[in-house]
């Protein structure tokens, strides 16, 4: 009996020692194409291209000529860009306003413009809205302004007292004389 529980004994550590020295398959954090983004993603290699030789082109990709691509990186540079780290290197603020100004221009997929640049869908989703919402912040004062006065040249005065109305808006906060609503057609936005 106790030859049977030795010999037990010894293919059970047998086996666990085999087990132990099996090599663990590892998963890779990225897949193998996306880390060769730097080598051959669009902007390293198509952008830079047409930048360089053929501006026409570069505005038919992006939409924007090389020189208002600059101007707007100067503009967002500091609320897009990431710092690399020991894991991985960052999606540069050139390579994320590119991809985003060419969903602009396209409307093409995520998953499209994953493989076109080398990022995971996954990210290109977290990308395009974050500078989306950078360029927007950037330009608003400059380029994106829409004052009251032109909606009232625009719209007559009770159809912007009825679209404040459904906001929940008052026409004091955005600025409109209350005495002109009523005297132009006794109007009623609360009810």
């Amino acid at each position: 009996m106790k030859r049977k529980k030795k010999r037990a004994l010894k293919y059970i550590v047998a086996a666990i020692a085999a087990k132990r020295r099996t090599k663990k398959v590892k998963r890779n954090w990225t897949k193998p194409w996306l880390t060769r983004r730097a080598d051959l993603g669009v902007c390293q290699t198509l952008l830079k291209e047409l930048s360089n030789e053929d501006s026409d082109s570069f505005r038919n990709f992006l939409r924007v000529s090389p020189q208002q691509f600059a101007y707007l990186l100067d503009m967002v540079k500091d609320s897009i860009k990431k710092s690399s780290t020991n894991m991985r290197t960052c999606i540069t603020a050139e390579e994320r306003l590119s991809l985003t100004l060419r969903y602009l221009a396209t409307g093409e997929s995520y998953r499209s413009l994953s493989y076109s640049f080398r990022i995971a869908p996954s990210t290109v989703c977290s990308i395009i809205p974050e500078v989306c919402d950078a360029l927007y912040q950037a330009l608003k004062d400059t380029y994106l302004k829409c004052s009251i006065d032109f909606a009232i040249g625009y719209y007559s005065l009770d159809t912007i007292a009825y679209l404040l109305a459904l906001v929940g808006l008052d026409e004091a906060l955005v600025g409109i004389d209350c005495e002109v609503l009523d005297a132009e057609k006794n109007f009623d936005i609360a009810g």
